[in-house]
């Protein structure tokens, strides 16, 4: 049943996504209807099941999480490999020779939060989990298996919420908050609206908190990651990891201008997905609004897409990453370029040269300096 809602708000949102939001809405009213009136006879059909009176108690419930999305990876390798990178440090020995900074290996955390069910209680009623990611199948077996002749109290399945603001997501007109003077008060305000969104039913219970984004708001570079990880989450800031720790290398070493001053940077959605995944195509539509509002707010003149996923949310497109790079896209009176998110980075080294080239390329376009060649020493 609980599958059986969700494909029906993912279809809902999907003609809304194509403009028929008037139809949407009706259709929601008839389907959840229906679906009430089914999970009714659910309740009733679920208070004839018998229960065993001596429960395995290392029986429990696992939730069923699917695992992150990867970055796919690139096509080809440029030229220059190796070459030592403006954002990069060198070490010289005793002998005077350079010596390169090796590379660490990265992966970001795949570990899952143990699941929150515990063994079957008498007392407490069984509920089916609902997966992770939206559309997994459900597993097979709800129940333990169940003998004897004591009959357990009604168990309703869990439920989604039925409201159609969540299902179809109103458009609220924050056009006032676009064109106040302060920007900085415009983004505070924006981000207390942002703090009660309850739209996405996985990403609310996962988040210790939203996190809409830092640096200057009057900056005319903005950066556009995915979606906030664990750290971010904590801090309710994005790109202080690892990742954001080399994002502020390239942007500081390597373009020259300081990160907290003359960049902007956000994300695709405001929330952490479970187990730092990939965003999922109905969270950035429940979020466009607010990053559309952010973007109008701020008014970059150029945007910097790091990584796969927010080049294609950001200009709805499903062209890869390495096909995007050293071209120009316009969205919403910006420039925008695209580049390797810097996690991908982390994990294959051999694509900072590339991303090199991505960032002179975004220089040229600002009319930055570039900063002049280094060359290699021996041994380097």
């Amino acid at each position: 049943m609980a599958d059986l809602r969700r494909a029906v708000i993912q279809r809902l949102q999907a003609l809304q996504c194509a403009g028929v939001e008037e139809l949407s809405h009706t259709l929601a009213e008839s389907l959840l209807g229906a679906l009430q009136e089914q999970e009714t006879a659910a309740v009733s059909l679920s208070s004839g099941i018998q229960k065993d009176p001596a429960p395995d108690p290392n029986r429990d419930f696992q939730r069923t999480v699917s695992s992150a999305a990867g970055t796919s990876a690139a096509e080809h390798t440029p030229a220059g490999v190796g070459q030592p990178l403006p954002w990069e440090k060198r070490t010289v020995s005793a002998s005077g020779t350079v010596l390169p900074t090796a590379h660490s290996s990265y992966s970001p955390s795949s570990s899952i939060p143990a699941s929150r069910p515990g063994p079957v209680s008498r007392e407490t009623s069984v509920r089916p989990q609902i997966s992770g990611r939206s559309g997994a199948a459900a597993p097979s077996s709800g129940f333990p298996h169940t003998s004897g002749t004591r009959r357990a109290p009604a168990m309703a399945p869990k439920r989604l919420p039925l409201s159609l603001d969540i299902i179809v997501p109103p458009h609220e007109d924050y056009s006032a908050l676009a064109e106040m003077e302060d920007r900085h008060e415009a983004l505070r305000l924006l981000g207390e609206k942002v703090a009660r969104c309850t739209r996405c039913i996985d990403l609310v219970g996962n988040r210790t908190q939203t996190v809409l984004g830092t640096g200057n708001p009057y900056a005319e570079l903005m950066f556009l990651g995915e979606a906030p990880g664990a750290d971010e989450d904590r801090a309710g800031i994005p790109f202080v990891g690892r990742a954001g720790q080399l994002l502020t290398k390239m942007i500081e070493n390597g373009m020259q201008i300081d990160r907290q001053e003359k960049t902007y940077i956000c994300n695709i959605l405001r929330c952490r997905p479970p187990g730092n995944r990939a965003p999922m195509p109905e969270e950035a539509f429940k979020c466009r609004q607010f990053l559309d509002t952010q973007i109008d707010i701020v008014k970059p003149k150029f945007i910097c897409c790091l990584g796969a996923s927010a080049a294609q949310y950001l200009l709805d497109t499903t062209t890869t990453i390495s096909r995007m790079r050293l071209r120009e896209f316009r969205y919403r009176n910006a420039t925008v370029v695209c580049t390797y998110h810097p996690a991908y980075l982390l994990r294959n080294p051999s694509q900072k040269n590339a991303t090199w080239q991505d960032l002179q390329f975004l220089m040229k376009l600002m009319g930055l300096p570039l900063p002049p060649p280094k060359e290699s020493s021996a041994g380097a």
